[in-house]
């Protein structure tokens, strides 16, 4: 992987045809600095890390949820206050006056109970961010107060226009960002507390969650737009492999364990922005435990591996063993050029060109490193400078 990366956001604005009643998509591509991606290990075998305990709570909260747990991990790696958990109790207790039956079968009431955990969310200021993505949960429960430029950019936000008339109404705030994850997070809390059927589904570089009637009978629930819509979107939109699908990377119902792994993911990228890469490669581990069949935690291991500016961190042999399972399970541009660059530092310039390459196909952008594995330089070699660079380690929003 590397420096720059481009990902697609989804930017899901859900049009539907007056005729035939057809939702479609707008798909912007937006491109994003991320971080030399993690750290592995230095030691010379992969061991199974056993997660840190969080912090102590001086607040003791009323509800223990997946929201909760995910708050306590990420006090690891930020300041979560006490009115965070406050905040998000508050919101399940006003979501048990909602009347939402857990039980429900029927499409179009599953959408009814869905929209009104959104409205609640909008009533409190949830938003979508105007630029960027939010990182963590605690990110998203950050209360921010804008000026009159903000606040319009918060209005043009087109995943922000169910949510006018509560701007235009309080323009003071405080407002939320949440994006798509973040948001999610707030919706399985809830569930937990009210035992709703709602789960967390993954797609590349998106969240969305899933309320479950059986395994063959489900609504997805896009919590950017407050709408119903169907895998088809989602397959369409976000032009899912056939076999990424048949194999559960994407489109699948993700445990709980699933998700504290993809938590760990991200409290991971957290740890990068502030470069303690130890604690960043220990949470990527537990991805990896947690949330094996996701790409992403193997591979940002991989490319640590590969492209940490501490020589004593990185290790390409190790870095072409997780690249290898990163490709295994999504083989795109992203995870190919990982593979290619630690085939570069495990001294494999055959097999680094020939990877690459494949990458490049995908992707030109990948050409010029191609070149360099041509003249027998890593990736650090190539990029010798640490550049300023804002990190998005989870672009899924």
């Amino acid at each position: 992987m590397r420096t720059i990366v481009t990902v697609i956001v989804m930017m899901i604005a859900s049009v539907y045809s007056a005729s035939a009643g057809v939702a479609t998509v707008k798909v912007e591509p937006t491109t994003f600095r991320r971080s030399e991606l993690s750290v592995w290990s230095t030691r010379l075998r992969i061991e199974r890390v056993i997660p840190a305990p969080p912090p102590a709570l001086a607040y003791q909260p009323k509800y223990h949820t997946i929201a909760h747990t995910i708050l306590e991990r990420e006090t690891l790696a930020a300041t979560v206050p006490d009115e965070m958990f406050k905040l998000v109790d508050t919101l399940i207790d006003e979501a048990k006056q909602l009347g939402i039956s857990g039980q429900l079968t029927d499409d179009a009431q599953i959408a009814v109970a869905c929209g009104k955990i959104d409205n609640l969310l909008i009533n409190h200021g949830f938003v979508y961010p105007p630029t960027g993505l939010t990182q963590l949960l605690s990110d998203g429960l950050t209360p921010k107060h804008v000026d009159a430029q903000e606040l319009q950019s918060i209005l043009n936000q087109f995943h922000n226009f169910r949510r006018r008339d509560f701007i235009n109404h309080h323009p003071d705030g405080p407002f939320y960002y949440v994006d798509c994850d973040t948001a999610s997070f707030l919706y399985l809390g809830i569930a937990d507390e009210l035992k709703l059927p709602l789960f967390l589904v993954e797609v590349p570089g998106h969240n969305f969650v899933r309320w479950y009637v059986s395994d063959s009978h489900y609504v997805d629930w896009e919590t950017m737009d407050g709408s119903a819509l169907d895998d088809n979107f989602y397959r369409q939109g976000f032009q899912i492999p056939a076999a990424q699908e048949q194999n559960g990377v994407f489109l699948s119902k993700m445990t709980p364990a699933d998700v504290l792994g993809y938590c760990a993911f991200v409290v991971g990228g957290t740890f990068e922005q502030q470069k303690q890469w130890q604690k960043a490669l220990d949470e990527y581990i537990i991805c990896t435990q947690r949330y094996s069949r996701s790409p992403e935690g193997w591979n940002n291991a991989a490319w640590v591996l590969t492209s940490a500016r501490d020589a004593t961190i990185r290790n390409g042999q190790k870095a072409v063993t997780l690249a290898l399972q990163a490709v295994a399970l999504y083989p795109q541009a992203n995870n190919l050029d990982t593979l290619g660059c630690a085939y570069a530092e495990a001294g494999d310039f055959d097999k680094a060109i020939e990877i690459e390459s494949k990458a490049a196909q995908l992707d030109p952008t990948y050409e010029k490193t191609v070149v360099g594995f041509q003249a027998h330089k890593t990736w650090v070699e190539q990029n010798p400078e640490d550049p300023n660079i804002l990190y998005v380690i989870n672009a899924h929003r």
